[in-house]
């Protein structure tokens, strides 16, 4: 699928000790994440480059070079104060950039984030994208950007495949061996269509260790309040 297609709208990621880590713009100046991607580094916010428009993950420093892809300095890094790593509630940070990015076809933004009215339940049009294990076995990550359409499930749904539920998150589910968000994909996004909107819908937190079954997201809609707190609007 091209890059300049809707469903990679807003994707790029922040390289830090040779780590590539998923991530979404949602304005010019910011960026969010996995708050579990930013505290498994712990690192000040100057040691992170966010690149946007990368196209394979090992050609990374040569898409720079090129102005095929662009780097940005990173001003300040937020983790949601209460994310907690043994459970992944409230999985998110938001990361500010030194400078304003330049759009094009293959940077663009996720102008509209979900609302806590908004049901994507049953909607056929969502999808995710990462650099994330194209073989969970052996442990490959993808060098080219991987996208899947995938099905949003109940949270009762979830339940039933889980055990439990995590609150502020979404569930992915497209059955058992079939495709999920895996290790690798952390902070990617999750965008669904709605009418002619593009809307962000979660960002991707974890899933089984061979994922086999289904994804959990981090609910933009459940933390727009903070969010709003940032200036993210």
């Amino acid at each position: 699928m091209a890059l300049t297609d809707w469903t990679q709208i807003g994707h790029s990621c922040v390289y830090c000790l040779n780590l590539v880590i998923l991530v979404v713009l949602v304005n010019r100046k910011t960026v969010l994440t996995a708050a579990h991607c930013i505290n498994d580094i712990d690192l000040p916010a100057n040691q992170y480059t966010v690149v946007l428009g990368l196209q394979r993950r090992s050609q990374l420093s040569s898409e720079i070079s090129s102005g095929d892809a662009k780097a940005y300095d990173v001003e300040s890094i937020t983790v949601h104060p209460s994310f907690a790593s043994s459970t992944k509630t409230d999985d998110i940070a938001v990361v500010k950039l030194s400078s304003k990015v330049e759009l094009r076809n293959d940077i663009r933004l996720i102008r509209r984030l979900a609302r806590n009215s908004d049901r994507f339940v049953g909607n056929s049009d969502c999808w995710i994208s990462g650099f994330g294990w194209i073989d969970s076995v052996n442990g490959i990550l993808a060098d080219n950007l991987q996208v899947a359409n995938m099905d949003v499930v109940s949270q009762q749904a979830c339940r039933e495949l889980r055990g439990d539920t995590v609150p502020g998150t979404v569930c992915l589910f497209n059955g058992f061996n079939e495709e999920s968000g895996c290790a690798g994909d952390s902070g990617g996004p999750l965008v669904c269509r709605k009418g002619k909107e593009q809307v962000l819908l979660g960002l991707s937190s974890f899933g089984p260790k061979y994922c086999d079954s289904y994804t959990i997201y981090t609910s933009i809609a459940a933390h727009r309040p903070w969010l709003r707190s940032l200036g993210v609007k």
